[in-house]
C-alpha cells in the first residue's frame, strides 16, 4: 500500500482532481492520524478538511461533564487556532498552503471542530491542498501534510501544556458551571461578580475594554454571596426575578450592564472580564426589527382591533412594523420557552413601549396594548421575568419591582426612591383598561409543506449576518444572541433537519429536540454526511429565531 509521499510524488504535477485519491485514507505519524473528509474541486474554491486524531492523554476527571469536556474542547481549538497561523504558507495559487479553523469568540462553545471522547481527540481543520495554476504541487503538499502532524504534535497532548493552565480552565467551568444551577435556586436571573470588567473595545470587538475601564461593584442592597465548590466566596450583584429598570445618564453604563447581563447566556474565557456573569440560559433579548417577515404568530396581547387585519391572533406581515416585530418577538420566545426578557429602550419601538396619560386621553382607537401594561401580567401570571433599560420613560417606576441606577459605571440601588418619586409624581396613567394577559398560542408545524420550500441543501453566510440556504436569505442581523459565525451556519443546518423531518407537531417540539440532539450528540449531528469545521452550538431560541424570519412559514 503507497504511503503519503509515494501518493503525492505519483500525482505531482496532475491535475488537480488527481488530489481525490487522498480522500478518506488515513496517514499516521508520531501518534498522530490524519484523513482528509473533503477535497476540494481546485485550488480557489472552499479549502479541503481534514480530520486529525490523537489518543486522549488528558485525566478523565477533565471531560468526564459535559461543561468540562466543552470548556477543554475550547481551550484546545483556541490553541489550534492559534498555532495554525504560523504553520500556514503560501504554497501556491489560490488557498494553497493554508491550515486554520475558524476563530473563536470571547464564548466557550460546543463546535464542529473539536471532538473530545474517552478514547480520543479529534480536530477538523481546513486545509489549501498546494497548486501551481491547477496543477498539484507535491512537495508543498508534503510540507502541508508535514504542519498538520506538527500542529497535532503541538495542541493535542497534555504534555503541551502546564498543568496550572488546565486546571484553571476546567476550574473555572466548574465554578461557572455551578452559578447558573444556584441562580434558580436563588431566585436570581442573573449574576455579575464584583471585578467583572464589563465594558467591550468596541462595537466590533469583543474583548475587554483595558483602559479606563471600571470595575464592577454592587451595592450592599443587591449584593449576594455564592460559596463555589472548593470554598471559594464570590460576591456580586444579585438580579431578582421579577421586573428590573435598569436607568441612568447617557454613557453611564446602562447599556454595558444589559449586554453583559444578555451575554451571561454563555460562559467566557478567562481573562475576558465577564467570566462570573451568568444568567439565565433562556433569557432573550427583544427589539424593534422593522421590516422582518412573521408568519401566523399570537400578537394578540399586545395589538388587537388593528384597521383592516382583523385576526391579531393569526398575525402574519412580509414588512412588520416596529411595534408588531416587538410583539412577535415576545410571543416567539413564550413560544420557546424563554424565562426572561431583555429590552433596551433604544432599541425599542416607542409606541410599544409607552403611551402615556396624554396619549391615553387625545388618542381612543390605539391598537397596542403597551409592554408598560404587560410586564406586571407576564411575570405574575407566566412566572417571566424583566430587565430593562429605560432613560426617559419614567411611568415605569409604577411597575418595576427593582430599580438600579447606573452612575459613572457604577450600580447604585433606587428602589425605594424611585417608588417614592412615583408617588410624588403620579404618571395617572390608566392601568386598568385592558383586557387580561392569555397564553401565547402554540403553533404546529408542518414539516411536509417546509419539505416543499424553496429551502435547498447548501448553507452559507453572506456579509456577517445574512444566512443563505439556497435561494433563501435569512436576515439575522437583529438577532443579537448570535456571536460567532458557527452558530448561524448552525441554525441554517438545523433547517434542513427540520426539512428532512417529515411530520405535523408543536414548533417547539421540533425545535427543542434539536437543541436537545446538539447537547447530547455535538453539534456535528445537523451534518448529514461530511462533518466541516464550522458550525458552533446554539440554543432552541436561535434556531427559532432563523425559522421565524421565513416568511410562509407552514405553520398553524
Amino acid at each position: 500500500m503507497e504511503n503519503l509521499v509515494q501518493i503525492l510524488n505519483r500525482i505531482d504535477g496532475k491535475g488537480y482532481k488527481a488530489y481525490k485519491e487522498l480522500q478518506g485514507k488515513k496517514f499516521y505519524k508520531n501518534g498522530v492520524s490524519v484523513k482528509l473528509t473533503h477535497v476540494q474541486g481546485d485550488p480557489f474554491a472552499a479549502p479541503s478538511v481534514a480530520e486529525v486524531t490523537v489518543k486522549n492523554s488528558f485525566p478523565e476527571r477533565f471531560f468526564d461533564e459535559r461543561h468540562r469536556r466543552i470548556a477543554l474542547e475550547d481551550f484546545l481549538v483556541r490553541s489550534v487556532y492559534k498555532k495554525s497561523s504560523a504553520l500556514s504558507f503560501k504554497g501556491g495559487t489560490g488557498h494553497s498552503g493554508k491550515l486554520f479553523v475558524p476563530k473563536p469568540s470571547q464564548v466557550v462553545l460546543q463546535r464542529s471542530s473539536i471532538k473530545i471522547t474517552k478514547d480520543s481527540i479529534v480536530v477538523r481543520i481546513f486545509v489549501g491542498l498546494p497548486a501551481n495554476g491547477r496543477r498539484i504541487n507535491g512537495k508543498n503538499a508534503l510540507r502541508l501534510f508535514e504542519n498538520i502532524f506538527t500542529l497535532a504534535g503541538q495542541t493535542l497532548f497534555l504534555k503541551n501544556y502546564s498543568g496550572e493552565a488546565i486546571e484553571n480552565v476546567i476550574t473555572l467551568s466548574e465554578e461557572q458551571h455551578f452559578i447558573r444551577k444556584k441562580l434558580s435556586e436563588m431566585r436570581l436571573v442573573s449574576f455579575i461578580a464584583d471585578g467583572s470588567i464589563l465594558p467591550r473595545r468596541s462595537g466590533v470587538d469583543e474583548r475587554r475594554l483595558e483602559v479606563g475601564a471600571v470595575p464592577f461593584t454592587s451595592p450592599d442592597s443587591l449584593a449576594v454571596e455564592i460559596s463555589l465548590p472548593g470554598g471559594k466566596v464570590i460576591r456580586g450583584m444579585g438580579i431578582k426575578e421579577g421586573i428590573t429598570l435598569i436607568a441612568g445618564g447617557g454613557y453611564h453604563g446602562k447599556t454595558t450592564l444589559l449586554e453583559a447581563i444578555h451575554k451571561g447566556i454563555y460562559n467566557h474565557i478567562i481573562g475576558d472580564g465577564r467570566e462570573y456573569v451568568i444568567t439565565d440560559e433562556s433569557a432573550v433579548k427583544i427589539r424593534s426589527e422593522d421590516g422582518r417577515s412573521i408568519t401566523n404568530v399570537d400578537i394578540s396581547n399586545f395589538l388587537q382591533n388593528l384597521p383592516q387585519i382583523k385576526d391579531t391572533e393569526h398575525f402574519s406581515s412580509k414588512d412588520a412594523s416596529g411595534s408588531t416585530s416587538m410583539a412577535a418577538a415576545i410571543s416567539e420566545a413564550i413560544e420557546m420557552g424563554s424565562k426572561l426578557l431583555l429590552f433596551d429602550e433604544d432599541t425599542c419601538a416607542t409606541n410599544f413601549m409607552i403611551r402615556d396619560a396624554r396619549m391615553q386621553r387625545l388618542v381612543k382607537n390605539e391598537p397596542i396594548i403597551p409592554l408598560i401594561d404587560r410586564l406586571r401580567d407576564l411575570y405574575n401570571g407566566f412566572g417571566i421575568s424583566s430587565v430593562l433599560v429605560i432613560g426617559g420613560a419614567g411611568d415605569y417606576l409604577d411597575v418595576c419591582d427593582t430599580v438600579i441606577v447606573m452612575e459613572r459605571y457604577m450600580p447604585l440601588e433606587q428602589t425605594e426612591r424611585a417608588k417614592e418619586i412615583a408617588k410624588e409624581i403620579p404618571s395617572n396613567r390608566d392601568f386598568t383598561a385592558i383586557p387580561k394577559m392569555k397564553k401565547v398560542r402554540n403553533r404546529v408545524l408542518d414539516t411536509q409543506a417546509f419539505l416543499k420550500s424553496v429551502l435547498k441543501e447548501k448553507v452559507k453566510l453572506r456579509g456577517k449576518s445574512i444566512l443563505q440556504i439556497g435561494r433563501t436569505e435569512i436576515n439575522l442581523t437583529f438577532v443579537e444572541e448570535f456571536v460567532e459565525s458557527g452558530q448561524f451556519l448552525a441554525s441554517g443546518r438545523a433547517l434542513l433537519r427540520i426539512k428532512s423531518q417529515n411530520k405535523v407537531d408543536p414548533a417547539y417540539s421540533i425545535v427543542k429536540s434539536l437543541e436537545d440532539c446538539i447537547q447530547e450528540n455535538g453539534v456535528e449531528c445537523l451534518f448529514s454526511g461530511t462533518v466541516y469545521p464550522t458550525l458552533s452550538e446554539v440554543r432552541r431560541f436561535e434556531i427559532a429565531s432563523t425559522l421565524n424570519r421565513i416568511f410562509g412559514l407552514p405553520v398553524k
